[in-house]
């Protein structure tokens, strides 16, 4: 079983001599984010494997990660089995421009982008 603060697979670029405060506790927090989501979404550390990585439930853990701790996508990768760092970067990029946008605040509904100014206008 994999785990994302084992110095003897360092996935997460933890020094060889040992997590210093800041990067251990960024470790146990990106390990206990892959924990939660990995029982939130029904998934087994043997399951990873087995999966293709832009399996959706792969890429909400790589996006809750990478959103709430400052891990590399390299160490994301090796942990959700995902193959490489260009490999996660591509899907959480695919998975964001396919995401419903937002709408927009009220207060921005009455600015209208002028290109040819490349300026905002009211």
């Amino acid at each position: 079983m994999g785990s994302i603060g084992s110095i003897a697979e360092n996935p997460l670029g933890a020094p060889q001599n040992g997590p210093s405060t800041a990067s251990g506790h960024r470790l146990k927090t990106a390990e206990a984010l892959v924990r939660t989501g990995l029982a939130e979404t029904g998934l087994a550390e043997e399951d990873l494997a087995g999966l293709p990585g832009s399996d959706p439930r792969k890429v909400r853990i790589a996006r809750q990660v990478l959103k709430q701790t400052t891990v590399s996508l390299g160490s994301i990768a090796d942990r959700l089995k995902m193959r490489s760092a260009a490999n996660v970067s591509q899907i959480l990029r695919r998975n964001l421009l396919t995401a419903p946008v937002p709408q927009s605040p009220p207060r921005f509904k009455s600015w209208r982008f002028a290109p040819t100014a490349l300026r905002f206008q009211k």
